[in-house]
């Protein structure tokens, strides 16, 4: 041993410091990922929540007016009202015969919408709408299991907006 002052040379650490740094270190780092994964979970199931619930309150103008649409679809003076006040309905089906025959062979197995929307889970429900551009669809599947399809030339609030289509099948 020397007589100076300076003994920094001395100190040898010991591994064992090192390796228990490096386990600390990597404890916080899989503590803090963890937490985070955890966090993005938890929102990202309450934001899928939410843009559900979102999306049946966009598509409730449109139910109602599908809940009309299905109403009249059961009766045939209700089917020609139906075919009159759309005349978009003339692209799809040549003829009001045409589509009171379309009608006639699917009335029996129309059931009537619920009064509210479907949630996920229910019956399979979808609706679609071009954010003011391109058509609106809403697809619903009955409870029996047959698919009804409406599709309109634009969302809800268009001035001029019609049925242009009608798809029924299982």
């Amino acid at each position: 041993m020397d007589n100076s002052w300076d003994n920094s040379n001395s100190f040898k650490p010991n591994r064992s410091w090192k390796y228990k740094g490096t386990l600390v270190t990597l404890s916080i780092l899989a503590f803090c990922t963890l937490s985070l994964i955890t966090i993005w979970i938890l929102w990202s199931s309450r934001n899928e929540a939410n843009i559900v619930e979102e999306a049946r309150e966009r598509a409730k103008p449109d139910w109602v007016a599908a809940a009309v649409i299905v109403e009249k679809m059961r009766t045939e003076i209700g089917s020609k009202a139906l075919y009159q006040a759309n005349p978009k309905l003339s692209v799809r089906f040549k003829s009001e015969k045409e589509f009171l025959d379309f009608v006639a062979r699917w009335r029996p197995y129309l059931e009537s919408l619920p009064k509210n929307v479907p949630r996920s889970g229910e019956n399979i429900f979808g609706h679609r709408h071009g954010l003011g551009w391109g058509p609106t669809i809403l697809s619903y599947k009955m409870p029996q299991g047959w698919w009804v399809i409406f599709q309109w030339n634009g969302p809800y609030d268009f001035p001029s907006r019609q049925l242009t289509n009608i798809e029924c099948f299982r």
